[in-house]
């Protein structure tokens, strides 16, 4: 029987990305070429290219206003808002559990989103709090059908800069964040394949506890 993870080896391990990134690993995809504006006009900005642009830094400031809060608690509810409006919650748990979402019932996938998200939240509040850092300009990298790549960097005094990548999917007439990789890590492709493994070995249920015990610590460190 394999042993369980500690939850402390289990923090080393996700401690390792800059805060609690959603997200799942970043799919392929290539930009289309672009057409060549007439008579040397500049070409004009694609509608979406900019809504999925204003996404990304709507999400960026919120993380720069939140650090600004000298107590943990006092960025919880700001930055729980940004993930409820500019994150696709449902969208990234059914990609973490992927293998299976199909076994699992409406309330079953409820109750995980809910556990994701607030994990999510939670490590933004105790994890981001690079207070004089700022966001490069977002930039569209590439799109294909209904995902865009957008790319940033947060500028860090006397250190270098940590790159980011956005990957953002269509949701109503909109843009959402799927996923977010940082300096090339994504953490939920880590909690893709630790919580994947969980669910063969142990089952849904256990999942769910393992979640409940992390939102427990994790709460605790941001009273």
């Amino acid at each position: 029987m394999m042993a369980k993870t500690s939850l402390p080896s289990r923090r080393l391990l996700l401690g390792a990305v800059l805060g609690l990134w959603l997200v799942y690993a970043t799919p392929s995809v290539s930009a289309p070429s672009p057409s060549a504006p007439a008579d040397g006009a500049a070409a004009a900005p694609d509608d979406n290219a900019v809504a999925a642009t204003q996404v990304v830094e709507s999400f960026q400031a919120a993380l720069i206003r939140a650090a600004a809060e000298a107590q943990c608690a006092a960025r919880v509810a700001p930055l729980s808002a940004a993930v409820a409006e500019l994150f696709d919650i449902p969208g990234i748990a059914r990609q973490v559990l992927r293998r299976q979402w199909g076994t699992l019932d409406h309330s079953a996938r409820r109750r995980f989103a809910a556990a994701l998200q607030e994990l999510t939240v939670l490590g933004f509040a105790t994890r981001f709090t690079a207070r004089a850092a700022v966001f490069s300009p977002a930039e569209v990298q590439r799109r294909q059908g209904d995902r865009i790549l957008v790319n940033s960097a947060l500028q860090r005094p006397d250190d270098a800069p940590v790159r980011f990548s956005f990957l953002l999917a269509a949701r109503g007439d909109g843009w959402a964040i799927q996923n977010v990789v940082v300096a090339g890590v994504s953490e939920l492709s880590l909690r893709s394949a630790q919580y994947g493994d969980l669910v063969e070995r142990e089952g849904f249920d256990a999942l769910m506890g393992r979640m409940n015990e992390e939102i427990k610590e994790t709460r605790a460190l941001c009273e």
